[in-house]
Order: C-alpha cells, then structure tokens, then sequence
C-alpha cells in the first residue's frame, strides 16, 4: 500500500513540476527562446523585438515581406518606436510594433524579407534575411 501511494505522490510532483515549467515558459512546450531573443536584439541590426498587434494570429514562426515602416517616434535615449506591417501568405498583413535604435537597427523597410516569430504571449521577434536596397 505504500509503494502505490508514493507512487500516485511521485507522479503527481512530476506533473506539478511539468505544469509549473509550461506556465513559466508563457504556456508553450516549447524551449523558451525571448530571453535569448532579448540580447540577440541587442547585438544584431537585423534582428528586432516587439508585439503583434494583429488579433487572431497563432504563436509561430512565418516568413514575411515588410510592406511600411511608420509612425516612428522618438521616445528617448536614441529609441524610436515604429509600426511595422510584414504581409505573410498565412495572416495577411501583420502588425509589428517594436522600439528600435535608428542609427544602429535601420527601420523594417519596404521589401525586406523578414521572419517573425509570434510567442503565445503575444511578443514577437523578427529577423531581416535581406534588405531592399532601394530603401534607406
């Protein structure tokens, strides 16, 4: 009888367990890829952290074209805060917002191929593969 209840006591420490490391890591199975994320975006100009203010959009990753950059404004310490809109085969046109240095990380451009990674809690990540040339 104390083998069975050390048993059920086991298995229910390892599903507690499990479930704790699922929520800490924003609801997804998934390895918890922001924080790296957070100090890539730091150290690469084509590599951008922001949200996803287009509903309905599952967590994943999707390649994408910029189609505008806009409503850049400064918000201090060299920062600026833009709206990106990157259409996608899936969803569309999705909106990326996201704060970013100019001078360092150029604005997401018209006809930059882009991949986005959409979090289930709503942050994203979006890596330029290539530039337009013809946008500065």
């Amino acid at each position: 009888m104390q083998n069975k209840i050390l048993i059920i006591l086991t298995v229910i420490v390892v599903v507690g367990i499990a479930t704790l490391l699922v929520l800490l890591n924003g609801g997804s199975s998934a390895p918890n890829q922001q924080s790296s994320s957070q100090s890539q975006s730091a150290t690469n100009p084509n590599f951008f952290v922001g949200s996803i203010a287009t509903n309905s959009i599952p967590p994943g990753t999707y390649n994408g074209i910029g189609i505008y950059d806009h409503n850049c404004l400064p918000i201090g310490n060299g920062l600026y805060s833009c709206d990106a809109g990157i259409k996608t085969a899936q969803y569309g046109t999705i909106d990326f917002d996201y704060q970013h240095n100019m001078m360092i990380k150029p604005c997401i451009g018209p006809g930059d191929n882009v991949v986005i990674t959409i979090y289930s809690n709503g942050t994203a990540t979006v890596k330029r593969t290539t530039s337009n040339p013809n946008y500065s």
